[in-house]
């Protein structure tokens, strides 16, 4: 499940960027007319925030973490084949070709937030305690992984042809709607006693929340806003300029990943995000502050931005598995609102006047790292409201809990041999489950 997902996320990534990350003369080229400029391939990159922006809210409503996953590769795909439907129809009426392509790229970005805010959902219900930050961690490192594995072979690709180009990216975009059919919303045994219990939290400060989720908004925002700046902050030629932001988005991955392997067991105590999420966002505000004001030869930009890109990366999968644990709301929620959040503040920032961007991009993402890290030190007090599994007892106690439905061709007697030591299965077609410290029950 957690493959399908990262996969997914990974083509809408690619997607995404699948016209700024080769030479903009290739794809002007193959189109004609329908891209007469690039301003229109900006368009196309940035349709990303702001379909986001329009769609995250309804996804949200939605809920379900096999709608949002299967329905998001399949928007995905539907971009990808329109892309190529668009290639086939290159010399027909530029303005249809445009048209398509701007569809075949709000398809795509629809389905990013779908995605990314199914990330600590889908860890949640799927894995164990102590895998669930790595799990979060991985699902939502997928999406930039997207730039790093695209980023070095997109030139050479689109050289030898751009429809061969979109063509490849429409079958990366395939397989994980081919194993739709077998993905599932959860187990058949819950791996943790959070997952049981996703809905049914405690309750907890919605002011830590809210701090917690302008944080993550502002900074990821922030973040994507001054990658995506760099072409007007430095006066580097446009090959030199990608591979700088490729490096920061590498090191974002790296960053994200040892993040969520150092504190991937998911304890109960207290002050176990705050500490590290506050330094890490000093960090960040630390390496911006630099790019700001000193000036570095090109292996001091591609140094710093990778730094920056480290800090700013780890900082990711601990806003999302510390706004789940906050407040008595559903990942799906949480993540939901985190990307919209994001996408508005992204949106805001290159929304500037080119000149203003220039000087003003580098300085306002430090500030708002600096004054996130304020906030959360000073306004987010951590609670656990999702349950640990020395919880699971009690919360499958009377009147138990129905996981599945009786079912004739089901092989019961497997259950019975694979299910976890704290459980037993009735007896009555196998179709319930109840601790076994407990009297058999039902719902």
């Amino acid at each position: 499940m957690l493959g399908v997902l990262s996969w997914a996320s990974c083509a809408e990534c690619m997607g995404w960027i699948c016209f700024s990350a080769c030479d903009p003369r290739d794809v002007k080229e193959y189109f004609g007319s329908a891209v007469p400029n690039d301003a229109m391939i900006d368009l196309l990159l940035n349709l990303g925030a702001i379909v986001g922006v329009v769609v995250g809210p309804v996804q949200m409503r939605i809920g379900r973490l096999r709608r949002l996953v299967v329905g998001g590769a399949f928007l995905v795909m539907a971009g990808a084949v329109l892309r190529c439907a668009a290639g086939a129809c290159r010399h027909g009426p530029p303005k249809l070709v445009g048209a398509m392509l701007i569809v075949a790229q709000s398809l795509n970005a629809a389905a990013g937030p779908a995605l990314m805010a199914t990330s600590s959902k889908l860890a949640c219900a799927w894995f164990p305690e102590r895998e669930r930050f790595l799990a979060t961690s991985v699902a939502l490192t997928a999406n930039n992984l997207g730039v790093v594995l695209l980023y070095p072979v997109a030139p050479a690709l689109a050289r030898r042809g751009v429809g061969v180009y979109l063509g490849l990216l429409a079958l990366v975009a395939a397989p994980p709607c081919f194993a739709s059919p077998w993905f599932r919303d959860a187990p058949l045994f819950p791996p943790s006693a959070a997952a049981v219990a996703q809905r049914r939290r405690l309750s907890s400060s919605w002011g830590s929340y809210a701090a917690a989720l302008a944080s993550s908004g502002l900074v990821t925002g922030a973040a994507s806003a001054w990658q995506g700046a760099l072409q007007v902050t430095l006066r580097e030629p446009a090959g030199t300029v990608g591979w700088i932001g490729f490096a920061n988005a590498a090191a974002g991955v790296a960053g994200s990943i040892g993040v969520a392997c150092v504190l991937r067991q998911t304890a109960k105590d207290a002050a176990r995000f705050k500490p590290p999420l506050v330094w890490l966002l000093l960090g960040t505000a630390a390496c911006a502050t630099a790019w700001s004001v000193v000036t570095l030869p090109r292996t001091g930009l591609y140094a710093l931005s990778a730094a920056l890109g480290l800090a700013q990366g780890g900082t990711d999968p601990i806003f999302y598995e510390l706004g789940a644990e906050l407040v008595p709301a559903t990942e799906t929620t949480t993540a939901g609102l985190l990307v919209l959040v994001d996408n508005i503040t992204e949106i805001v920032l290159l929304a500037l006047p080119p000149t203003l961007l220039a000087r003003a991009i580098s300085p306002a993402f430090a500030a708002i790292a600096a004054c996130s890290a304020i906030l959360v030190h000073a306004l987010v007090v951590e609670a656990h409201c999702r349950p640990a599994d020395t919880d699971r007892d009690a919360l499958l106690s009377p009147p138990g809990l129905l996981l599945r439905v009786d079912d004739d061709d089901h092989d019961y007697d497997k259950d019975r041999r694979d299910a976890p030591p704290s459980y037993r299965i009735d007896d009555d077609g196998g179709s319930r489950i109840s601790p076994s410290s407990s009297q058999p029950s039902r719902v």
